[in-house]
């Protein structure tokens, strides 16, 4: 009887070897691996025979990453939103396959991917640090389970330590929004529940704002802050996105700050009083904020002295999500038309006396193309910010935010060099983008 002898990490990279290998051919003709989604339709069917050592190896990544998109638009999102196209939930059905007849096993096993990539010698990515993993403690007053987060997660969004932001930033923070935990009695910590912001001026807190992961504040997984179910209507509610940069949190404060910090938290199922107002903060930190799950801290910085105008680059990261970068110091647009002319001998050829237009034009603009492009500088930067900022030129989704919109671009620099403090000294990085979409010019 065949069998499965080889599998992928439950959770893992979409852009890696996903393989799986069938053992037990005996006297069939051919293995068969069965790709379905995780809700069983069929997506694909692999067949072969069995390798020189007897068994049936299938890698399905090409299949998975069809199902993913780089196509992301999460850029100005208020408070809290789902990110289609970031993850993919499959099962494999295996077995073989005589003449016609195929015989075929549920392996049993949800599996998830991730829109992301990894070294070329990674065949399982390690995606531990980024998945909420708790522990069960038990409630004194309550039958439900508390959950103990023993270390904070890391965010999908990856920017390394602080993040830099001008007021006329947008940012937003993707995380895991379930949890690495086998069954119990979780409840409302099936997944991260609140999103708390602080703003702090010189030091001191200035403003807090909490609200539940929800889908009164924009993400459907359960229904406000009193739904103790959590439900998954798709796979893109499995990642959630936060607002988190100054234009993105503008309307929720009113004080001025010059740092801020970004906390998810789970809920505090040992409470089990419903809560009166999902807008008291007060009462919810002093009640219903569970575990720290995920932090980020955010700092003010001066838009280069008003020199130049910043400008912001949004673009996939390694890990499939949208992530940020301010280029603040000079920046040159530049306008390319390209024209298709011909030539028209003047006068008139279809009347009956022939004449020549005294305004007429010999040489005409048939059709012009306009392409635009920006030459962006960055400020000097730090070794790991330079190290990081490798996935800006390897992605393949970028976008730029002028004339107070997100425009779609292609990076038109194709080559990262690598910079060190201690090879270069102080360093910027210099790259070229090009809007995806012409202007629209008249036909001549």
């Amino acid at each position: 009887m065949a069998s499965i002898t080889q599998y992928p990490s439950i959770f893992n990279s979409a852009y890696v070897p996903n393989v799986f290998i069938v053992d037990g051919l005996g006297a069939a003709d051919r293995y068969v691996l069965q790709v379905r989604t995780a809700g069983g339709t069929v997506l694909a069917n692999f067949k072969q025979p069995a390798n020189a050592s007897g068994v049936g190896i299938f890698d399905v990544q090409r299949v998975l990453q069809s199902y993913l998109s780089s196509e992301i638009f999460v850029q100005e999102t208020e408070k809290v939103t789902s990110t289609p196209g970031a993850l993919f939930r499959y099962q494999v059905f295996y077995g073989t396959e005589t003449g016609t007849e195929s015989l075929l096993t549920n392996q049993g096993i949800t599996y998830t991917v991730i829109n992301a990539y990894d070294n070329w010698r990674v065949i399982n990515s390690d995606l531990f640090p980024f998945l909420p993993t708790p522990t069960p403690e038990d409630c004194e007053l309550s039958p439900d389970i508390y959950a103990v987060y023993p270390q904070t997660a890391e965010c999908l969004t990856n920017y390394p330590g602080t993040i830099p932001v001008t007021l006329n930033d947008w940012g937003t923070l993707s995380f895991f929004n379930v949890i690495n935990a086998g069954p119990n009695n979780w409840v409302q910590n099936e997944a991260p529940f609140w999103v708390r912001i602080t703003t702090t001026l010189d030091g001191v807190d200035r403003e807090n704002v909490v609200y539940s992961i929800s889908n009164d504040n924009g993400l459907n997984v359960r229904t406000d802050c009193n739904d103790p179910v959590v439900v998954y209507p798709s796979d893109a509610q499995r990642i959630g996105t936060v607002g988190t940069g100054p234009l993105n949190i503008a309307p929720l404060f009113t004080l001025s700050y010059d740092a801020y910090q970004v906390r998810i938290y789970s809920y505090n199922t040992c409470n089990t009083d419903p809560i009166i107002d999902c807008g008291d903060y007060a009462d919810i930190l002093d009640n219903y904020i569970g575990d720290l799950i995920f932090t980020k801290s955010y700092t003010l910085t001066a838009a280069a002295c008003g020199r130049f105008e910043p400008i912001q680059l949004s673009f996939i990261n390694q890990y499939g999500v949208t992530d940020y970068f301010t280029f603040n110091k000079r920046n040159t647009r530049q306008t390319v038309t390209e024209r298709n002319n011909y030539t028209e001998y003047l006068g008139t050829w279809s009347a009956p006396t022939f004449e020549i237009n005294q305004q007429g034009r010999g040489t005409r603009t048939f059709s012009s193309n306009a392409k635009t492009s920006m030459t962006l500088s960055s400020d000097w930067m730090s070794d790991n910010v330079s190290e990081w900022l490798q996935e800006l030129y390897q992605s393949p989704a970028v976008n730029i935010y002028v004339d107070g919109q997100w425009e779609p671009c292609n990076l038109m620099s194709n080559t990262y060099i690598q910079k060190t403090n201690a090879r270069n000294k102080l360093f910027q990085h210099e790259v070229i983008v090009q809007f995806a979409n012409n202007q629209k010019i008249q036909r001549g």
